[in-house]
């Protein structure tokens, strides 16, 4: 509540009470500490004291049911009156960014608190009062509040950053697309393009869903959504969450995902490290120094640069993917794929899986006509049988347009392939892990050094025409208990270090 208000209070023997304001525009909601009170108690001493109009149920429901004590709620508001000769400019929205208390399960929803009010451009803001007459008001004892009539003020209206007046003089609109905010030292609305969150993104913050840049300066904490128009920047870490971004995402901590995050990107994405991340997915280019038990999605190239480790997921781009190293000596299986768009590789996936399925149902087609055409050469079929070789032939027909139809999409999706694709793994390449390439090419570059490629045992597929296996070497084998069963390995070098260790331990997380 405003505290330099006056209010009068009307206090209820069961352990509550009403804080009307003066002018009879806002009532308040307490309910002290311990006392048990119900919706009905509240809107029964509402209707005792003749306030009826815009009482908000919800809320009040709300504090019943969760107990929500000692702290005062807008409960009831009316609708103030609008004098010809006062305010010139008329505001369509509050000063301050209220909190969103939307009932979900019974339960208030501190969750989505509404951090951002997103306003796009060309949105009025405010009204300019251009009528003499003025309008009448409301209050919440369902009142008539009198406008007080008087001459139309002409001086020049004034107005904050990114906002404007339209032609007719009627209204203050925005002049783009960002988050609507009252500058208290200038008196006006603003439009800002870039919100800063100062600390972490808590219960205290909420998911954000903004129109324009975000600037996270801490962490991103378990389970919050963050979705931008613009660029999204945070200078901390992120733990598992939802994010998507429009423009560019910089993660400058890193993310542990724990098998629950994902990031969806229509820019470029950076990131310090990515930690059993469900998907990221970039619309242009993904750089980071790490990825562990994540699945990278990128529409143009990967680069994983200075500790250069690419462990376990799947790694897709349409260009070019770079690392120094991937896999580990567990045999963690790890794949990068190079020359698609990772949409169209999904979706040659589904389609090859559903045209074997049509295949199978083809066949077990076929097999029942040829049971029941030889059948026939000996004796006389049923009608039951006649009705089921029929439907067989119908099926058969059917199915086969099905074939060639998925096969036409099929072919389509790889033409759209990149040959000029590249991989370029500079340091150990270790057992498990599988390259796909759209051509021939698989580079491997290693400097003058004491690294040796792991090639023993490797699993490597190089890919032609996609589904053309140009090399693939034998499965591992296993013993009884299931474990892989070591082949003999000329000077393999084994570096004892956990590289994620640093990482975590500047995190706070060792």
């Amino acid at each position: 509540m405003d505290g330099k208000a006056n209010f009068k209070e009307y206090a209820n023997s069961k352990g509550f009470a009403i804080h009307v304001k003066d002018d009879k525009m806002n009532a308040y909601l307490i309910i002290r500490k311990g006392a048990q009170v119900s919706e009905e108690d509240v809107n029964s001493y509402l209707h005792e004291l003749g306030i009826c109009n815009g009482i908000q149920k919800n809320i009040i429901r709300g504090m019943c049911r969760q107990r929500i004590y000692d702290y005062p709620y807008l409960i009831a508001f009316g609708t103030p009156q609008i004098d010809g000769d006062g305010p010139r400019v008329i505001e369509r929205y509050s000063r301050e960014n209220k909190i969103n208390y939307d009932i979900e399960d019974n339960k208030l929803n501190f969750r989505d608190l509404k951090y951002a009010r997103n306003i796009k451009k060309n949105m009025i803001i405010c009204d300019v009062n251009v009528d003499y007459r003025g309008k009448d008001g409301i209050d919440i004892y369902n009142n008539v509040v009198k406008a007080r009539a008087g001459a139309v003020d002409d001086s020049p209206i004034e107005l904050g950053d990114n906002t404007e007046l339209t032609a007719d003089g009627k209204h203050i609109v925005a002049s783009i697309n960002g988050n609507l905010y009252f500058n208290k030292t200038k008196g006006l609305f603003e439009v800002q393009d870039t919100i800063i969150v100062e600390g972490e993104v808590d219960k205290t913050i909420g998911d954000i869903n903004f129109i324009g840049n975000l600037v996270i300066k801490g962490n991103v904490h378990d389970g919050f959504k963050l979705k931008t128009g613009g660029n999204l920047t945070v200078e901390g870490y992120v733990e598992y969450s939802n994010i998507e971004c429009d423009g560019d995402l910089e993660i400058k901590l890193g993310m542990i995902g724990n098998n629950n995050g994902t990031i969806d990107c229509k820019g470029n994405v950076k990131a310090d490290f990515f930690e059993n991340v469900v998907y990221v997915k970039s619309g242009k280019n993904i750089i980071t120094n790490m990825s562990i038990a994540s699945n990278l999605y990128a529409m143009d190239s990967i680069k994983i640069e200075n500790d250069g480790l690419l462990i376990g997921g799947e790694t897709i781009a349409r260009n070019y993917i770079e690392c120094k190293e991937t896999g580990t000596e567990t045999h963690t299986p790890t794949h990068l794929l190079a020359g698609l768009y990772y949409m169209d590789y999904f979706q040659t996936l589904e389609k090859e899986a559903e045209l074997e399925s049509k295949k199978a149902e083809y066949q077990k087609h076929q097999l029942d006509i040829e049971y029941l055409e030889e059948r026939k050469q000996s004796y006389k079929l049923t009608q039951e049988e006649k009705n089921t070789l029929k439907a067989d032939y119908k099926a058969l027909d059917e199915i086969n347009e099905q074939i060639i139809a998925l096969r036409d999409a099929i072919i389509e999706l790889k033409s759209k392939y990149n040959p000029r694709c590249m991989v370029t793994i500079t340091g150990d390449i270790h057992p498990l892990t599988k390259v796909t390439l759209v051509d021939k090419k698989f580079l491997y570059e290693h400097p003058e050094s004491n690294h040796k490629l792991h090639l023993k045992d490797l699993k490597l597929k190089i890919i032609g025409e996609f589904n053309q296996i140009i090399e693939d070497e034998e499965e591992p084998e296993y013993d009884e208990e299931g474990n892989i069963i070591e082949k003999e390995v000329e000077e393999v070098i084994v570096e004892e270090r956990d590289p994620l260790e640093d990482r975590k331990k500047r995190l706070g997380r060792a």
